[in-house]
């Protein structure tokens, strides 16, 4: 693949298609947040980059939403996280970020993650974020090339880095908007 309109930007796919068992099935990009689907909010907050959506089976709403709105899909299989993101390691043109689809105000803390981790030599840079003595992965990856050379890259947790995983969670995000810190 190609970028062929010229977008200043890196790659990004937006991993869209999972079942969404946690949120009884329902398709968390396109849950609202603050007015809009999840995939729009996330679409716009990287309206920079090059954004290909990442569908399934299972996310046949979050298809039709972007061929409306003239976002690039790619199918993968939709049985799990890793599966799909290994057929994209093998298809997809490096560099690429890899985005989920559960993140609705992550533009800005991708961005800051993109750039800090294009410094690092490694094939693969994992977003971990920190919250208190803890850390733990977000979704969030830069694949620069292919190989098995892996680095984490610990950022402090923000309201940015929020993810939608449950109904509280959706509730939590949705009591944020408005807010300065999300960039809203």
């Amino acid at each position: 693949m190609s970028d062929p309109w010229g977008f200043s930007g890196m790659l990004v796919i937006i991993m869209a298609g999972g079942r969404g068992s946690r949120m009884g099935g329902t398709e968390k990009a396109m849950l609202e947040v603050c007015g809009a689907p999840i995939i729009e909010r996330e679409v716009e907050g990287l309206s920079d980059h090059w954004v290909i959506v990442a569908a399934s089976r299972w996310s046949p709403v979050t298809i039709e939403w972007c061929r409306r709105n003239g976002v690039d899909v790619v199918m993968t299989s939709g049985s799990d996280y890793s599966t799909d993101l290994g057929l994209l390691m093998r298809t997809v043109r490096k560099p690429f970020l890899v985005v989920p689809a559960d993140m609705p105000f992550a533009g800005r803390a991708v961005r800051n993650f993109e750039s800090a981790a294009a410094s690092m030599d490694s094939s693969i840079v994992t977003l971990l974020v920190r919250r208190g003595s803890s850390t733990e992965p977000v979704g969030v990856s830069l694949i620069t090339r292919d190989g098995s050379d892996w680095a984490d890259l610990i950022m402090e947790w923000s309201p940015e880095l929020m993810d939608v995983d449950s109904p509280e969670d959706l509730s939590r995000v949705n009591a944020l908007c408005g807010n300065e810190l999300i960039g809203d």
